[in-house]
């Protein structure tokens, strides 16, 4: 889209009496840079030129051998003494006066600003607003202003052009083209090329019709993006106005006028461009400048069937591979100087491009794609056809998704480790899903060996562990114990027996057929600790919870919720207190360090976890273990929609990123763990790589 805009207003005068007033706005995406006032002076020898060129121009096109014009008659000229030499002459005559004329006075000086303020490769728009035909007429793609840049291309409007409020309500993700050829046996037209055009769907072709069918067509069912007459054009011109004509057949004249309340209707369903590659057409544009079609294209003079078809055919396949309308229309242009003969030497004067300010630009893509609100089933058919035609590369999508994928889920680890957010984001869910549904005290409760009081001797065998365990024994109903061996790295500082007889012997033992008949066991595992603790409701437990998956300051906010307590201290506390802290709970016997999250306090929030998410009321959702296998098929396919994205609607891409993290969330709240970061990065990478492939390609083609 061209983003640059140059607009120059010219007030009221004429070339033989000047301007006395020409606003000159300059605009970047729409918002005004800077703007001036200043004039422009008489200038009669431009206006003799344009007068001489007009005279000399039949004789030149009969130069070209080609005798078919797109106008219902052409006078007989006699061709004297005309030569390519002469079409030169002028042409160089105009491209001076012109440039002398524009480039002088104020007007000059503010171009020159202009000049330092934009680059010679900017996308330029230069609008000449203006209602006067012979200011439509002058060649102003000779302006050395437009001339010294590649990508500067000058259009029309008539003032008092409105705003376009209707959006489009395409049903079949398409670009529709409304063909209307008129009919004459010695003109070969067809608009067949329009079926070979990417992402377009078969034009609709009228032949012999009148204009109550042609009006019928510009309404029907089907919103239009394209409108094209093919045919013969004339304008009848008087002193006021200017009367566009279009010919449904040689004998049968029809004026635009009598279409324009069809055609406005048809703009207000999304019509976007108006082609009339007929001769003479601008009375056309002039009539229909209050309808405010976005584009408009017609010529200034008559013109060859042969060298309008070929600018047709140029201009639209142009348009197809990406650019701009305004540049296709100036690479169509520029094309027409390789024409054969004499002609080649005026042909690029001949198309004009009308636009209406206040549209909006769109390329080929805009027009083919759907808004979401019309996904009909007619959509959807069509969408799921191009899903499998090479043509809309969702293999080359498939192809880069899976490579993404591949090398993001072997980096996954040193990402995760280096940036954290995933492990953040878990963290917040758990937490406030457990201070909503689960704010209940934990059940498992921690007694700490103090490794300065153990290493200092005072504990040489069991008989102290035994004594804590009798003491909270004498108080509570029902303790589990779990002793962790690793309390000290002596394996004889304890004797084993002593403990697991003396836990035999307690009224909390279990029936003699079971295996493992010990409530206090210094090796239990999760499953038998759980067993034994009977704090499960009896039936089929989730007993799988992954604190791997979680940082070290989301381990520590956790275990900050179990009840813990030095062995040294159980002594100092009183039976309610011991009571309160050991209670109906299992207790977990071990060394603590305040720097790390030992592998037995890991057993501790595991346990906790676990207890919670088994609750018959508001259980806590578990975080399972990952699957590399889902998680590839997860990264994988929102990496493939993030592709067909890029070739759909390029600014739906960060709600893709966005649905994908809303979908992750819903999952993580039923403790099922999918990756966010990773497969927002595959999103943003496939996209990119899709968008910079696509317009390579494009650059590639202009």
């Amino acid at each position: 889209m061209d983003s640059i805009e140059i607009i120059i207003k010219l007030g009221t005068g004429s070339i033989e009496d000047g301007f006395n007033t020409v606003n000159i706005d300059l605009k970047y995406a729409g918002t005004t840079h800077w703007e001036n006032r200043s004039y422009l002076p008489p200038n009669p020898q431009l206006k003799q030129l344009l007068n001489e060129w007009q005279t000399l121009y039949p004789h030149v096109i009969r130069l070209s051998g080609d005798l078919n014009f797109l106008a219902p008659t052409f006078e007989a000229v006699t061709v004297r003494n005309v030569s390519s030499h002469d079409i030169k002459e002028i042409n160089d005559r105009f491209a001076v006066v012109i440039n002398d004329w524009l480039n002088s006075g104020d007007f000059g000086e503010n171009v020159n600003k202009l000049r330092s303020d934009l680059a010679p490769r900017d996308r330029i728009l230069v609008i000449i607003v203006s209602e006067r035909a012979d200011i439509w007429r002058l060649p102003w793609h000779y302006w050395n202003f437009i001339t010294d840049r590649t990508h500067a291309v000058e259009v029309f409007c008539k003032p008092r052009n409105t705003k376009l409020s209707a959006t489009k309500p395409q049903c079949n993700g398409k670009v529709n083209t409304l063909g209307l050829i008129g009919q004459d046996p010695q003109l070969n037209l067809n608009l067949d090329f329009l079926k070979t055009l990417p992402q377009a769907s078969p034009p609709k072709i009228l032949k012999t019709i009148s204009a109550y069918d042609v009006g019928n067509a510009l309404n029907c069912d089907l919103p239009w993006d394209i409108f094209i007459f093919n045919g013969h054009g004339d304008t009848l011109e008087d002193a006021a106005t200017q009367t566009g004509i279009i010919y449904l057949d040689n004998d049968t004249p029809l004026e635009i006028s009598r279409l324009k309340i069809e055609i406005k209707k048809a703009v207000n369903r999304g019509l976007q461009i108006a082609i009339f590659n007929c001769c003479s057409g601008l009375g056309l544009a002039e009539q229909l400048s209050d309808v405010n079609i976005p584009y408009i294209i017609v010529m200034r003079e008559k013109i060859p069937n042969l060298v309008a078809q070929q600018f047709l055919q140029d201009l639209l396949d142009r348009y197809s591979r990406g650019n701009s309308f305004p540049a296709a229309f100036k690479y169509a242009r520029e094309r027409l100087i390789l024409s054969e003969g004499g002609f080649a030497s005026v042909a690029d004067w001949l198309p004009i491009l009308f636009y209406n300010p206040l549209s909006n630009h769109v390329t080929w893509r805009d027009l083919s794609t759907t808004p979401l609100r019309a996904w009909t089933p007619l959509r959807v058919r069509a969408f799921c056809r191009d899903l499998i035609h090479p043509k809309y590369r969702i293999w080359k999508t498939v192809g880069i998704s899976f490579i993404v994928s591949a090398i993001l889920l072997k980096l996954q680890p040193t990402l995760l480790a280096k940036v954290p957010i995933e492990a953040n984001i878990i963290d917040y869910i758990q937490t406030t899903t457990e201070a909503a549904i689960s704010p209940q005290p934990s059940q498992v409760a921690i007694v700490n060996y103090d490794r300065a009081y153990f290493f200092g001797n005072t504990l040489n065998d069991d008989s102290e562990l035994i004594e804590m365990v009798e003491k909270v024994e004498r108080t509570t109903k029902q303790v589990t114990w779990g002793i962790d061996l690793n309390i000290s790295n002596n394996p004889t500082i304890f004797d084993r027996s002593n403990v697991v007889n003396r836990c035999n012997n307690h009224a909390n033992t279990t029936n003699a057929d079971d295996p493992e008949p010990s409530s206090c066991d210094r090796q239990s595992s999760i499953e038998a600790l759980l067993k034994r603790s009977k704090l499960l409701p009896s039936g089929q437990h989730n007993l799988t919870w992954n604190s791997n998956l979680l940082t070290k300051n989301s381990l520590s906010r956790i275990s900050a919720k179990i009840d813990r307590v030095n062995f040294s201290d159980i002594a100092k506390l009183s039976p309610s207190e011991i009571k309160k802290l050991f209670d109906s709970k299992i207790v977990l016997v071990g060394i603590t360090n305040e720097k790390e999250i030992a592998p037995f306090m890991r057993k501790a929030i595991e346990l906790d976890r676990i207890i919670r998410a088994n609750r018959p009321q508001n259980p806590l959702p578990l975080l399972g273990n990952r699957s590399i296998g889902l998680e590839f098929i997860w990264i994988f396919l929102w990496s493939v929609l993030a592709g067909i994205i890029m070739w759909q609607r390029q600014l739906f891409l960060p709600l893709a990123i966005g649905g994908q993290i809303a979908i992750a969330v819903l999952f993580l709240i039923f403790g099922q763990i999918v990756p966010i970061f990773i497969t927002s990065i595959g999103i943003l990478l496939v996209g990119g790589v899709i968008y910079t492939i696509e317009h390579l390609s494009l650059d590639r083609a202009a």
